[in-house]
């Protein structure tokens, strides 16, 4: 993320399932709009390390305000982004390393 700004501030999400866990998602503080708005373009869908799920790189939007605002002309240029990188793993990894456990009920 810096090789497109100055960032001022990295604030990591922790899992609400597994306390102190990281979630896959983080919010991004650039010092300028246009340092965000390279981030975005750069490095939104963008692969890492060799993982099959690429980032999600969006604009953070402030509390209360409707996701489509992003689409609205006349939001101000923002500093502040809001990435995900969610760890996924397929159907049959899962049921090999839990099987031996028991009956799987169920996979989400």
């Amino acid at each position: 993320f810096s090789s497109y700004g100055m960032v001022e501030t990295v604030r990591l999400i922790n899992s609400k399932v597994i306390p102190g866990a990281f979630s896959g998602r983080c919010f991004v503080k650039y010092d300028r709009a246009s340092s965000a708005a390279l981030a975005v373009e750069n490095l939104d869908g963008a692969p890492i390390d060799g993982e099959s799920q690429p980032l999600k790189v969006t604009y953070a939007l402030p509390k209360n305000q409707p996701k489509d605002a992003l689409m609205d002309a006349e939001v101000p240029p923002r500093s502040r982004l809001f990435v995900t990188y969610l760890k996924t793993t397929p159907e049959e990894e899962l049921t090999n390393k839990f099987a031996h456990f028991g009956d799987i009920q169920e996979i989400k």
